[in-house]
């Protein structure tokens, strides 16, 4: 039994509820989520198909030993290392700051991950640009 995933023909389904399309391009939505590595087939043995018989997950909800769960990058971020580190210094000092107790100085991250603005942090931190800022910081410290 597959936790946390729905069939094809539940997706299908619902966008086309969602967004008012046809069968077709709601077959062609899934697909396209599937490519962006943002919807995947529970065993990633299949593509995206209108059927009951396949069951798919979102990326998010998949549970890897991984950095970033919301999707998988196949492309690099932002190659300028430094620029990387301040947006996300950015995106985490604002939910740092909004999950901080004042009167003892904690900080609950577990309250954060379900926060508004999270997802936009755990989306820019994936581990191709970790990887490559790791390696960045080395050679500039060398």
């Amino acid at each position: 039994m597959y936790k946390k995933c729905f069939t094809g023909q539940e997706a299908v389904a619902a966008f086309m509820n969602e967004y008012t399309v046809s069968q077709k391009d709601a077959v062609q939505f899934g697909k396209l989520l599937v490519k962006q590595r943002i919807l995947h087939h529970v065993c990633d043995d299949h593509d995206f198909e209108d059927t009951a018989n396949l069951f798919y997950r979102l990326q998010c909800y998949h549970t890897p030993n991984i950095l970033n769960s919301y999707r998988i990058w196949s492309e690099r971020v932002d190659p300028n290392a430094l620029q990387l580190v301040k947006i996300l210094r950015t995106l985490l000092g604002k939910i740092e700051s909004a999950v901080t107790d004042d009167h003892v100085g904690t900080v609950n991250y577990k309250k954060a991950t379900i926060m508004d603005g999270f997802d936009v942090f755990e989306e820019a931190v994936s581990i191709d640009s970790a990887i490559y800022l790791l390696v960045t910081l080395t050679k500039l410290s060398l």
